[in-house]
């Protein structure tokens, strides 16, 4: 399991990465100037039964990954360019285009819904 999605504390959904690129359509953003590939956020909360929601909370890793770091979105910001791109190491980096680079969220291993 790449990636847990928890809705009020309940596991919705468990993916790896085989799952997500079969179950899922992948886009394909430029962010920051770097091509980033992989499954929006919105469709991967869609696909794990997550209807209505407040926020979302993305645990992973800092840039450097030297410490583990959190990420709240609210809903309505959620738009067409937050994705989870699976990265060269095969792990998932929640990237969008409003979020600052150093913002981005490495390693990601668990969406929190609330």
């Amino acid at each position: 399991v790449v990636l847990r999605v928890l809705v009020d504390g309940a596991v919705a959904a468990d993916w790896t990465l085989e799952t997500l690129e079969y179950s899922l359509p992948f886009a394909t953003l430029t962010l920051d100037g770097d091509e980033q590939r992989g499954p929006l956020l919105a469709d991967v909360l869609a696909a794990s039964g997550v209807v209505t929601f407040e926020s979302v909370e993305a645990i992973g890793m800092n840039e450097g990954r030297t410490a583990e770091v959190s990420l709240t979105i609210a809903a309505v910001d959620i738009d067409d360019t937050y994705i989870l791109d699976i990265s060269n190491q095969n792990t998932l980096k929640l990237a969008a285009e409003s979020l600052p680079r150093e913002q981005w969220v490495r390693d990601v291993a668990e969406l929190r819904v609330n």
